[in-house]
């Protein structure tokens, strides 16, 4: 499975692996080594450099950049070598060779002080290429990612069954190929990843699962199911816990899925209540679904439909407020109570998640969002609707019908608000953080939504967080669905359900590790 049309420094050297290529042969003369360096070794130490092949590569084999990836449970190199255990080490093979390539090179046109142009070069450059070539090598063992690659192999090595895990990494490979060819020669097939899950699936139990993903309506929570990695099978629950669980990980966190019979705080705080019980050492809640946008601008611009709101802590609200509970005295309506923060860790991980994100010119959370097919006649719905369908209207102007949307109805489009542009929103999501309002009323009312709005700088309305906070620590996540106006319709339930999952599964990729070990 190597790749084509990519030039080797490893044959020009005429040099079968890495190991011989970091040692340069003395059993060519000057002559041939000359011919070597001009025709091949610097048109490919200057490609490896400037990371066309390694990039190349990667996307030939995507799953050789998850097998190096520690949140990865290597089910993809699991895949490919019941499918063929030849080709899937070769492809290992060559990616620890390119690997290697890039690490040295990017080294040895650091380590270079003379190389700018071949004609600059005096009768001397073939020297200072080799001695600045030579002076690289011992960069490959300061490196973190050939560690870290060299540490990923010897784990698969034993995760496969094959006990003597060498330190080379292409020793290794060389003994995972052996063993799973002598183990298909013996069984007569092959059943890696089935035992794999089988051995993974005895060991869980209800405590290895620490994260609760909470999505009350049906087409938020087929959207979670998409962002699963891995679906585990059901496990025992008391006859007293009335929830549907599915069960799964993402990132290498075991994760507990369940919707609400119906909306609403009191559905809310019961389901969780329950899901406590039978799953003790859940630590926090994520509550993803779609909400109510006000249309105001943040940091990240005017709150559009299809964007993401998150729950954070804002002057003295909590992140989420809950606009409905409190007293009425004369004349007036007086909020009371307060609902927890999200936790520490969950907050640090948006965070870092943010900072991220604002460094990067490809937006990792609609990759996720790119994992529902939408192909499947049931998925069509996440496709995301055409800009045209994202209209706000004049607080004062009422929808005409109540039956009909406003394409159908003669909203006039002239009392409809100048949208303020995000920017290129189809290739970059707009995320949004701050105050969630909650009640167990639906916002579908302009004037009234301005006015809560503008009391507490609130962004976002929805049903059910404050049953949730009320009893366990959570993070909102919403996608807007509409602009909580007489208008509101259910075009974008759809993409507004899946934006938010693709957030929670990208947010999930920020928590440590050993948390859900």
């Amino acid at each position: 499975m190597a790749v084509e049309h990519i030039p080797s420094i490893i044959s020009a050297f005429g040099a079968p692996d890495y190991r011989d290529w970091l040692r340069l042969p003395a059993r060519k003369s000057n002559e041939e080594k000359d011919l070597i360096f001009r025709r091949e070794i610097i048109p490919c130490l200057n490609d490896y450099a400037e990371g066309g092949l390694f990039t190349r590569f990667q996307e030939a084999h995507a799953w050789v950049t998850a097998f190096i990836d520690p949140a990865s449970d290597f089910e993809d190199a699991l895949l490919e070598l019941e499918r063929d255990p030849n080709a899937a080490t070769i492809t290992l093979a060559d990616f620890v060779k390119h690997l290697a390539g890039t690490i040295i090179t990017v080294a040895w046109q650091e380590n270079m002080r003379s190389f700018v142009q071949m004609s600059q070069l005096d009768d001397n450059w073939m020297t200072e290429v080799r001695d600045a070539f030579e002076g690289a090598l011992p960069k490959l063992a300061e490196h973190q990612a050939w560690w870290v690659l060299c540490g990923r192999l010897r784990l698969f090595s034993l995760q496969v069954g094959c006990a003597s895990a060498q330190q080379d990494p292409l020793d290794c490979i060389s003994g995972v190929r052996a063993h799973v060819s002598s183990s298909i020669s013996a069984a007569g097939s092959t059943s890696l990843l089935k035992k794999t899950r089988a051995q993974a699936q005895g060991k869980r139990q209800h405590e290895n699962y620490h994260i609760a993903w909470i999505s009350p309506l049906e087409v938020e929570q087929i959207a979670a199911l998409e962002m699963l990695d891995e679906q585990h099978g059901p496990l025992p629950q008391p006859h007293t816990d009335n929830n549907v669980y599915t069960l799964g990980s993402i990132k290498g966190h075991n994760v507990v899925i369940a919707g609400l019979p119906q909306t609403g705080n009191n559905s809310a705080a019961a389901v969780i209540t329950q899901a406590r019980t039978t799953f003790p050492n859940l630590r926090f809640c994520l509550l993803v679904g779609i909400g109510g946008g006000v249309p105001t601008t943040t940091d990240n611009g005017m709150i559009r439909l299809g964007d993401v709101v998150v729950s954070k802590p804002s002057g003295e609200h909590s992140g989420v407020l809950q606009y409905d509970h409190g007293k009425a005295e004369v004349a007036r309506f007086i909020r009371t109570g307060a609902l927890a923060p999200p936790p520490a860790l969950l907050l640090s991980a948006a965070q870092a998640l943010a900072a991220q994100r604002a460094r990067s010119g490809k937006d990792s959370i609609l990759s996720n969002i790119q994992r529902i097919n939408t192909n499947i006649r049931g998925l069509q719905r996440y496709t995301r609707p055409i800009s045209a369908l994202d209209a706000l209207y004049r607080p004062e102007y009422t929808h005409l019908d109540r039956e009909r949307p406003c394409t159908q109805c003669g909203c006039d489009p002239s009392q409809r608000v100048q949208l303020i542009d995000n920017g290129d929103d189809n290739h970059f999501l707009v995320i949004h953080r701050g105050t969630i309002a909650s009640g167990e009323l639906v916002i579908k009312d302009a004037r009234l939504r301005d006015a809560l709005a503008e009391q507490c700088n609130i962004l976002c309305f929805e049903t059910e967080a404050a049953g949730v906070l009320a009893n366990f620590p959570c993070l909102v996540i919403r996608g807007i669905s509409d602009y909580c106006d007489s208008h509101k319709n259910d075009y974008w339930h759809g993409y507004a359900a899946a934006t938010a999952a693709g957030y929670a599964r990208e947010l999930i990729s920020y928590i440590p590790k050993d948390m859900s070990a």
